[in-house]
């Protein structure tokens, strides 16, 4: 397939470091047996269950998670029945499963599949394990593309960047209630590298990406917490907010960090262009867009209009990084499940979408192009317009 200037799929023979890969399955647990015991042995409910798992986990070293949970939960032999009052022939019951699922060695899909790592945090949690930015990475981005990268995760991904000597310009999601007026240099630089990134594509368009104001600017200073910051790339925020205050409310802070994480794509440019789109990822596309926009579908109705924003950027994203020909189909496919939404959710919605079409023949949608295209975003100094 070919894919949109500057995007082409990472060599899957090569390691984050560049040397030649090493054929092997990664596997991980989420925590060692001897935590898991601790656990069952605190339980109050199943307790005859729990002690007999237990006991059947005291024969592993503590130290280490399980290869498979097959003889873990098999039926109650004899000797059992008579150690722990059980009935014999009967398997402990599945409520014990995610329990003592949290040992079980396997790759990380699988942990995914059987429902041990069930978010990104939980994923983070076994990053080191993996050893690979890139592994990390694609993991995240194709099991839960329409949610932003928790900090949690972003901690590891530098250490592991670290490591392998890539240096990824990774910044934080500031909480709109300690937000100090300030955005550091961090940010200008993973900003300027999403513009030079997306160039050209969808999300440029769509977002107005100012990649000429970005590329001049070069103003980092000192700051009273000891962080360099980036005072240029703040005004920017600022004017794109349509504020003048750094300073204000947790809804006007969060007007101001909303226009970062779009100009930095809240780290998928520097992810994916700084390590290369992997064959994963290229292949997971056509799905990850549409999984935004089922969340995006799900968010809506409920109010959530912030969580709705986040996965419509990332949609916007994964869709710019398409091959043109997928992208087109993508964007009717879009139609197709609008018209087919309930028609209160149909109307609601009609501008964002629209602005999805126009932005898609090159056009940046504002009131003076189209008035009844509106771009999404989750934070408004007036009354939401897709709550009104």
């Amino acid at each position: 397939m070919k894919y949109p200037r500057g995007v082409q799929p990472a060599d899957a023979s090569r390691d984050d470091e560049g040397k030649d890969r090493v054929d092997r399955v990664d596997r991980v647990c989420l925590q060692p047996v001897a935590i898991t015991v601790r656990q069952l042995e605190a339980l109050d409910e199943r307790a005859g269950w729990a002690r007999l798992l237990a006991a059947r986990l005291a024969r592993v070293p503590g130290d280490r998670g399980l290869p498979t949970l097959a003889g873990l939960m098999a039926q109650v032999t004899s000797d059992e029945s008579a150690a722990h009052g059980l009935p014999a022939g009967v398997a402990p019951p599945d409520a014990l499963v995610p329990i003592v699922a949290r040992s079980l060695e396997a790759t990380v899909e699988e942990l995914i599949d059987v429902g041990v790592v069930d978010s990104a945090e939980t994923l983070a949690r076994v990053a080191p394990q993996l050893a690979s930015v890139r592994k990390v990475v694609d993991v995240a981005l194709c099991t839960w593309p329409g949610a932003l990268l928790p900090d949690a995760l972003l901690r590891e991904l530098r250490a592991l960047a670290e490591r392998a000597d890539v240096h990824l310009p990774l910044v934080d999601a500031i909480p709109a209630d300690t937000f100090q007026g300030e955005l550091s240099e961090t940010y200008l630089r993973a900003a300027q590298r999403a513009a030079r990134f997306l160039e050209g594509t969808l999300y440029a368009t769509y977002y107005d990406l100012p990649v000429a104001r970005l590329a001049a600017l070069d103003d980092a200073a000192p700051s009273r917490h000891g962080t360099p910051i980036s005072p240029g790339f703040t005004s920017l925020c600022l004017g794109r907010a349509g504020v003048t205050s750094p300073f204000g409310t947790p809804a006007h802070n969060a007007t101001i960090l909303e226009q970062a994480q779009i100009l930095t794509t809240h780290n998928l440019a520097v992810l994916v262009g700084g390590l290369g789109m992997s064959p994963r990822v290229a292949a997971g596309l056509p799905a990850m867009v549409r999984r935004c926009w089922d969340v995006v579908m799900d968010a809506i109705p409920r109010g959530a209009i912030e969580h709705a924003a986040t996965a419509w950027r990332q949609m916007i994203f994964f869709a710019s990084i398409l091959p043109a020909a997928a992208r087109e189909d993508f964007i009717q496919w879009t139609g197709d499940q609008l018209r087919a939404a309930p028609a209160e959710l149909r109307a609601r919605f009609a501008p964002a979408y629209a602005g999805l079409c126009l932005a898609a023949t090159g056009t940046t949608p504002s009131p003076s192009t189209e008035p009844e295209a509106r771009v999404l975003l989750g934070w408004s100094p007036h009354p939401h317009w897709l709550l009104s």
